[in-house]
């Protein structure tokens, strides 16, 4: 017999549904939630350098890099540049 999960009756993004329209209008936040900002988008930047550097650069890599910001900037549909683009890496990067 399975054991069933108990659920403590708080659900997990209540703190997230309550910020979160505090962060569409950053005009509107305080200094903590300033700080709560710059803190997320300090950690998305250096995780962006983190991977970038453990990333071994070659050409095709590169270049299918720019063809994916392309495709993003058409506004293709995320799904579709996520299966062609899985199916692509399988084929060239094997």
């Amino acid at each position: 017999m399975k054991a069933q999960k108990r659920r403590s009756g708080f659900p997990e993004s209540l703190p997230l549904d309550l910020l979160a329209e505090e962060f569409d209008h950053p005009g509107r936040l305080g200094l903590l939630g300033r700080g709560i900002l710059a803190s997320f988008v300090g950690l998305l930047f250096y995780m962006t350098i983190r991977f970038g550097v453990a990333v071994p650069w070659e050409p095709g890599k590169v270049l299918f890099g720019i063809a994916v910001v392309f495709a993003l900037a058409r506004k293709m549909n995320i799904l579709h540049i996520v299966l062609i683009g899985s199916a692509l890496s399988i084929v060239i990067f094997r």
